[in-house]
């Protein structure tokens, strides 16, 4: 089973503003950001559970104005499916734009559910558009 068409849904999700389809995909104590350190960059912290999830949403959509998104490959091998995004956007308090290639690290359960997820992308590019 492919787990491709859930990760495509859920960035699909994540355009409309369909927040509960996301965390429907999601086991309920996700590991979110697992082993990353915390830099204090507000739309990166580590945590579990589905609430952490929705508040990692929520800050992304108060914190950043994204101008591009543009999922360019997607790989998968056994439970985990690898994304490449072309990301552009703007710290709406500061002002200051990032430009990066993020990686995101989906891990699946048996069942077809968010069992992790994790972000490796340009932590001090980040950290420097959300300090003033």
């Amino acid at each position: 089973m492919s787990n491709i068409p859930a990760v495509q849904s859920i960035y699909q999700s994540y355009a409309a503003g369909k927040l509960p389809e996301i965390l429907d995909a999601l086991h309920e104590n996700v590991k979110w950001e697992p082993e990353a350190v915390d830099h204090g960059i507000p739309w990166v912290k580590p945590g579990r559970g589905k609430l952490h999830a929705l508040e990692f949403f929520k800050t992304l959509g108060r914190e950043l104005e994204i101008t591009k998104f543009d999922v360019k490959s997607l790989f998968e091998a056994e439970h985990r499916v690898v994304a490449l995004i072309a990301l552009e956007a703007k710290v709406r308090s500061t002002g200051k734009p990032i430009k990066d290639i993020d990686i995101h690290l989906w891990s699946f359960n048996d069942q077809g559910k968010v069992k992790s997820f994790r972000h490796v992308l340009d932590t001090h590019q980040h950290l420097l558009a959300s300090k003033r």
